[in-house]
């Protein structure tokens, strides 16, 4: 799954995670406004067979998936990603 990142500028803290291209509004309005100003820190492509430090990566996909989005508290280290991927 195609993954888009933000974080919000006002304060450090959590992620909130949504499928690539659709934005911070794929979240309910109570969410979004704590993302608010914020900003996208990372784009990646990430399957539930990834090791992230920080996160759960099984859920967070199964949360965007069903519910459009995922909030992932800090610190996650989205520049390390290990997993078992097939090569193309």
């Amino acid at each position: 799954m195609h993954i888009d990142v933000y974080r919000s500028t006002r304060a450090p803290g959590p992620y909130l995670l949504v499928r690539r291209g659709t934005g911070r509004v794929a979240a309910p309005e109570a969410v979004r406004s704590e993302f608010v100003p914020g900003e996208l820190v990372k784009q990646l492509r990430m399957i539930s067979t990834d090791s992230i430090a920080g996160l759960d990566s099984a859920a967070a996909i199964t949360a965007i998936q069903q519910e459009r989005y995922y909030v992932a508290p800090g610190p996650v280290d989205f520049e390390r990603i290990a997993g078992q991927r097939l090569p193309r």
